[in-house]
């Protein structure tokens, strides 16, 4: 082996000559040995001299031989000499002047004493354990650790996850053991979150987490008003001006209420992170100036109630709605509702004020009388009218078996006048010749006494009841005619005969509708499926009807229901008037309808009809004699069958146009109002006809095709097939109910039919009702 030197002074190689070479360092003054250098089995080793310098193995002071290897940094007063193994050379390099020469006899060398050949092997072993004990451990780790995922919303800036072993970033995850693990995380503006997880067995899991913002801090200011108060979420937080009130980010309602101030109201969205956000709340006067002015003289002004003085007015309201009344005697008042809106004046008038009405008290003998005013209907004698001033008004009263009287009338703002009327009553001659002679008359309630022999009655349809002990009732309709005497036979049948054959054709609802007997059986109701028009709703199903009914001829009028209900106005459709008393009362429910006819008991001596449940009026059971609505089907057997079966479509046959006065349907006089009219017809009704003004079918029933539609008392259903029903009444509760008959404002081919079903909940200008009551009682 050699030594080869490399330093400022060049290259150079020195063979060892007896195992020792000799380093000196070079001087002006001479050269200064340091270290020697030995060679035992080719491996070298350094050994320091005596002497001042002092020599330095990979920063340790040399005080006795070392071996050398590769790599290893010799330092000589603080000047470095590198040490590299080369193939046959020891290679020494630095920027000392150094000099390396045989070293002579008279230095001794000592070598270590554990020759490096003989370490060699075990430092070797020793290295290839531990690196084949590191490469099983991780080995180790690598099989054993789980992929941790850990996502937290928003990023934080510092976070850890720390166990009794430690986790190995890979990308977006971490290894980690089995085993827990304490997870910290911070973000400025957030809570920080420290938590445990849990990693199991399971190979990659999942571990997400959302940062609690911190709370934001809220001052709220009223510029101009102190100690107004602050609700927040619906709860008091103080007054204003108020500081810091720590709220959870997100949305917050805010409302600043002060005395004498609208309501500041505002959502918040409040941002959190700890920071501070500030609301001006600029509050505004919760009342305006309103100026009210008016042209007539002496005018007074009435607001909410309370006297305010003369007009002019101009003063401050509160916000919100008012009521403003101007009154001057002799003059009408008015009324107007005003809203005050804050911090926006209103002017009100010059309001002139009307005349006001004269005031006419209405009496007539008898009373009871219907009066119309104009043609339109105000109600019943006695009565107070009010009527406008320096015009002639039509007072006319009318009074079923009286002659109508009328009245022209003129009067002055705010008079207050009295008229009273002799009604004529129309009378007839009727002779009862009775068996037995001693039985009693009773017309529509009141007592005649002793029915045989001559009474004079009224000249309207009127039934006559003829009872004895021991006897069954007789009932006669008869109409007396004045100036001629009507002569009827009348025998009693002894108590318990059969009394089917006893029945009377005609009676006399207590409302005064006419109504006929039907005696009906079975039949068919609804439609093929090959008729044109046919509904879904009307499939074919027996039906057999087995108790004689009354069914009225006449739809109830408005007249009549306002007797019942006197608030009641059946109103306008566009430009035409409902609301005639000879029309056929509209725009009433179903309920309504079936009140009415329990009216009709309480004023016959029946039991109601309709008793109130919980889910809606019903159908008393078992079904007694009293008024009611008729069902839908014996509505369907009066209209089709009760003149013997009829098979066409139509009331008038099977094709379209109407013959003429078959009905008041949705003709060419109501184009201008309907969208959907038959033009080639015309019944001269623009809307509802008074009732009974078409031709009766043969049973003596009115409008039972157009005018109104009716409701009946079923609930609606789609009827199913299969056997025969017996006087069916429909499902016992229901929110629709059926209603039958074509209307003033129908024109369609399905809607004209007999068999055409509707139904509905609500009121409609178009759908009225008629009365119907069993003629015996349930077998």
């Amino acid at each position: 082996m050699r030594v080869v030197v490399r330093s400022k002074r060049g290259e150079r190689a020195v063979n060892f000559a007896d195992d020792a070479l000799l380093i000196a360092l070079l001087r002006e003054t001479g050269a200064i040995s340091i270290a020697a250098i030995g060679l035992v089995r080719d491996t070298p080793y350094l050994q320091p001299l005596e002497g001042d310098a002092s020599v330095f193995l990979n920063g340790h002071r040399l005080g006795a031989s070392h071996w050398l290897r590769d790599g290893d940094r010799i330092e000589i007063e603080g000047r470095a000499i590198a040490v590299r193994q080369e193939p046959g050379a020891l290679a020494l390099s630095t920027d000392l002047d150094i000099a390396v020469t045989p070293a002579p006899q008279s230095i001794v060398l000592a070598p270590p004493a554990s020759p490096a050949v003989r370490r060699q092997p075990r430092v070797a072993a020793s290295l290839v354990f531990g690196v084949l004990a590191i490469v099983a451990l991780v080995t180790w780790y690598l099989f054993s650790a789980r992929m941790v995922y850990v996502t937290i919303q928003p990023a934080p800036e510092r976070v850890s996850l720390d166990g009794a072993v430690p986790t190995i970033p890979i990308g977006a995850a971490r290894l980690a053991l089995t085993g827990a693990y304490r997870l910290r995380a911070e973000r400025e503006g957030y809570r920080p979150l420290e938590t445990e997880i849990q990693v199991s067995d399971a190979f990659r899991q999942q571990f997400s987490f959302v940062l609690e913002k911190l709370p934001g801090y809220l001052t709220v200011e009223t510029p101009g008003v102190a100690g107004a108060a602050v609700f927040i979420g619906g709860e008091i937080r103080g007054a204003t001006p108020l500081a810091d009130v720590e709220l959870a980010p997100g949305e917050h309602p805010v409302t600043v209420r002060a005395s004498g101030y609208v309501d500041y109201s505002v959502t918040l969205s409040i941002e959190g992170l700890g920071r501070r956000q500030k609301l001006m709340a600029t509050l505004v006067p919760a009342a305006a100036t309103v100026t009210i002015q008016s042209g007539t003289p002496n005018a007074e002004l009435v607001i909410d109630g309370t006297t305010r003085g003369g007009l002019p007015f101009a003063a401050e309201l509160a916000a919100g709605p008012h009521t403003v009344e101007i009154r001057a005697p002799g003059y009408k008042s008015w009324h107007q509702e005003i809203s005050v809106v804050p911090a926006q004046p209103q002017t009100i008038g010059p309001v002139t004020l009307a005349p006001a009405d004269g005031r006419l008290k209405l009496t007539s003998e008898p009373s009871g009388a219907s009066v119309a005013v104009d043609g339109r209907y105000a109600g019943t004698t006695p009565i107070t009218l009010s009527l406008s001033p320096d015009r002639d008004h039509r007072i006319a009263l009318s009074m079923r078996g009286h002659d109508a009287a009328s009245r022209t009338v003129r009067m002055a703002a705010d008079e207050t006048r009295e008229l009273g009327v002799r009604l004529a009553a129309v009378v007839g001659q009727v002779r009862l010749e009775v068996e037995p002679r001693d039985a009693v008359l009773t017309v529509e309630g009141r007592s005649h006494g002793t029915a045989h022999g001559v009474h004079a009655l009224a000249a309207v349809p009127q039934l006559l009841e003829i009872t004895r002990e021991g006897f069954a009732p007789g009932q006669l309709w008869v109409t007396p005619k004045p100036g001629f005497e009507l002569t009827l036979r009348v025998t009693l049948r002894p108590a318990g005969a059969p009394s089917a054959a006893g029945l009377p054709e005609r009676i006399t609802a207590p409302d005064g509708t006419v109504m006929v007997l039907l005696r009906p059986g079975p039949f068919t109701m609804g439609a093929s499926r090959r008729e044109p028009g046919q509904r879904a709703n009307e499939r074919l199903h027996a039906v057999k009807l087995a108790r004689p009914y009354y069914l009225a001829t006449t739809e109830v009028t408005n007249e009549q229901f306002r007797r019942f209900r006197p608030g009641h106005d059946s109103g306008r459709y566009g430009s035409i008037g409902l609301d005639d008393p000879a029309q056929p009362v509209v725009n009433v429910r179903w309920e309504d309808a079936a009140a009415y006819c329990n009216s009709l008991n309480a004023a016959g001596g029946f039991a109601e009809a309709y008793a109130a449940r919980p889910d809606g009026m019903q159908l008393t059971q078992p079904v007694g004699r009293g008024y009611r609505l008729p069902t839908e089907a014996e509505w369907a057997w009066a209209a089709r069958h009760a003149d013997g079966a009829q098979t066409s479509r139509f009331a008038w046959g099977d094709a379209l146009p109407p013959a003429p006065g078959s009905g008041n349907f949705a003709d060419r006089s109501v184009a201008g109002v309907l969208a959907d009219t038959i033009q080639d017809y015309n019944d001269d009704y623009a809307g509802p006809a008074p009732v009974g003004r078409f031709k009766p079918s043969a049973a003596g029933l009115y409008d039972m095709a157009g005018n109104a539609a009716e409701w009946v008392h079923d609930v609606y259903a789609i009827q199913a097939r299969g056997e025969e029903e017996t006087d069916p009444t429909g499902p016992p509760s229901g929110k629709h109910h059926v209603i039958r008959g074509s209307s003033w404002m129908q024109s369609s081919i399905s809607a004209l039919r007999w068999t055409y079903r509707d139904y509905g909940p609500d009121p409609r200008p178009d759908v009225g009702f008629r009365c119907a009551r069993y003629a015996t009682e349930a077998p």
